[in-house]
């Protein structure tokens, strides 16, 4: 006879149901409507308040984005061409830094606001997954601000050429300031999301797209992959090329080696289980038979 699993480990549809008819009692619809209104009002003053503090401060944000650019010795001054341009540029500036800063706030939110329909499990799952979303996104954009951006920049002024007479014509380069700021700002994003690898590799094997075999059987179409990005997300010369397939490279052995530690747990538990059920049977056999003696 095949016992029913117990409801404490196996949620049913009637379990999903019931919780889900006792969340709407405690909440009604309106109170949610409410609820995120409330969320998203702190989340807008939050921001004003980090985005007032940031165009104060926006001289320094401004170093700190033209960094790479002053680095080098060719540049020495961005232009602006438009009458508005250089106002533009500094509250776009003030802009992705105060959302850098209130990035995580504004997570906690969302967070706050889907928790109470998920279960304790679904909590962690979502902590953990978050957590590393964030720190991988931050990961690939201080990688792409320190490394690809000079050397984006290095490739790119390496075109200059400044001849004297009149035999030839001097190429010489004057950056925009709206312009750079908006490469940055690209490269920057295309690099945090690039590092997002793992998770979409995590979340693939768990809900059954993908298994932890077939990301090692096509590591060939990932090192394709790989290089593909690094053709389109960098300048076009290998040394770029190869900074950005390396880290995505390493990014999915990385997933494979979590991956496979994982299925070796879930295995161990697995047994573990199987093994206590069995045991569990075999003394109950055993008490049956000392009852009938």
């Amino acid at each position: 006879m095949i016992k029913k699993p117990s409801s404490s480990f196996v949620k049913t549809s009637d379990d999903k149901q019931n919780t889900v008819e006792t969340i709407d009692k405690k909440m009604p619809l309106i109170d949610h409507f409410v609820e995120f209104k409330r969320r998203f009002i702190r989340s807008l003053v939050f921001f004003a308040f980090a985005f007032a503090i940031c165009w104060t401060y926006r001289e320094m944000f401004l170093k700190f984005f033209t960094y790479p650019l002053a680095k080098n010795s060719a540049i020495d001054h961005l232009i602006f061409t438009k009458l508005t341009e250089a106002f533009t540029s500094y509250i776009h500036i003030v802009f992705l830094s105060a959302l850098i800063f209130t990035l995580p706030f504004f997570v906690a939110q969302v967070f706050g606001f889907l928790s109470p329909a998920l279960s304790h499990g679904e909590k962690k799952s979502m902590h953990r997954y978050t957590a590393a979303s964030l720190l991988l996104f931050f990961a690939g954009a201080v990688f792409a601000y320190f490394v690809i951006v000079p050397l984006m920049i290095d490739f790119f002024l390496g075109f200059q050429n400044f001849v004297k007479g009149d035999a030839a014509i001097s190429l010489y380069i004057e950056p925009k300031i709206s312009e750079y700021i908006g490469t940055v700002q690209s490269m920057l994003t295309a690099f945090g999301l690039a590092f997002q690898l793992p998770i979409v590799l995590v979340l693939c094997v768990r809900a059954g797209v993908l298994t932890t075999d077939d990301l090692r059987d096509n590591r060939k179409y990932a090192v394709l992959a790989a290089a593909i990005a690094g053709a389109v997300l960098t300048p076009p010369d290998v040394v770029s090329q190869v900074m950005l397939a390396l880290p995505l490279l390493v990014l999915y052995e990385a997933s494979i080696l979590c991956l496979s530690f994982s299925d070796g747990r879930i295995k161990d538990a697995f047994k573990f289980q199987t093994r206590a059920k069995s045991q569990a049977k075999t003394r109950s056999q055993t008490s049956g038979k000392n009852l009938k003696k």
